[in-house]
């Protein structure tokens, strides 16, 4: 009996002490992690700010490269929208010019059927202005008033080359292209029915077929201008011909009697 409650006390002393040691310890762990983390934690910095460096560095050069790769991108992507633009344009063009020809080519030949029943000019021979009524002649005010009775065609054939030159002067369809596919058909016709154009088309304020206006004026002072231009290389090349022949004429002169041939201008 005495042994076994000498045991159950040696037991009990026993925990009592593992529970102090253990108290001991965790209060000695936690002042080491309180009181010596700065240092720990320093120390670990220190390690490892190389490999940071090292990171950080790397970080700007990968951005660098993607923020490069993102501007090719966009100049790409724009490249691209550039060259769909354009052949848009100029697929749009060939269109229009297309239909101008079926259309308004076949119109024109079909009033001058009419000019030619109706017995009155199929073509007006007057100057061109600034499509306003008054740059009319009065001859061919009353002239034009005759065209306008022989049908409706010419009223049909305007109203679609101002549709087709809405196109080019809106930008929708490549104008150099249209320029240099039907510029002098389109000019041709404007001018041989100018009086129609300028007396349908006034109005107060604006013009009922401005789209013809605009585009004639554009193309017709572009084929002036080409026009000067070959006339000034015409040119060029007679002035150069000119004065090659120039210095290929001797300038012989006979001199006084008694002045000596070699004798200069000032000589003493």
């Amino acid at each position: 009996m005495r042994d076994s409650r000498w045991g159950l006390h040696r037991s009990a002393a026993r925990g009592v002490l593992e529970a102090r040691w253990s108290c001991v310890l965790g209060a000695q762990c936690w002042s080491v992690l309180v009181g010596g983390g700065e240092g720990v934690m320093l120390a670990f910095v220190v390690a490892i700010r190389p490999y940071l460096e090292v990171l950080y560095f790397m970080s700007g050069v990968v951005v660098a490269i993607a923020a490069c790769v993102a501007l090719q991108q966009v100049r790409l992507l724009k490249m691209d929208m550039n060259v769909r633009n354009e052949r848009a344009s100029k697929e749009f063009a060939l269109a229009s010019m297309s239909r101008f020809s079926k259309e308004c080519l076949t119109m024109q030949a079909d009033f001058y059927v009419d000019c030619v029943v109706a017995n009155v000019p199929f073509v007006y021979e007057g100057p061109i202005g600034s499509f306003q009524k008054d740059s009319i002649s009065p001859e061919w005010v009353k002239i034009c008033e005759l065209r306008k009775k022989s049908g409706n065609t010419w009223l049909h054939m305007l109203n679609n080359c101002d549709d087709i030159a809405a196109a080019f002067v809106t930008g929708v369809a490549d104008e150099v292209v249209g320029f240099n596919g039907m510029g002098k058909s389109f000019c041709s016709l404007v001018e041989s029915t100018y009086d129609l154009v300028s007396i349908f088309g006034e109005r107060d304020v604006h013009h009922s077929l401005p789209n013809i206006v605009k585009l004639y004026g554009i193309w017709s002072k572009r084929f002036s201008k080409m026009e000067l231009e070959a006339g000034r290389v015409s040119a060029h090349a007679q002035l150069t011909d000119i004065n090659s022949k120039l210095a290929c004429v001797p300038d012989e002169r006979v001199p006084p009697i008694g002045v000596d041939r070699g004798r200069r201008k000032g000589d003493s």
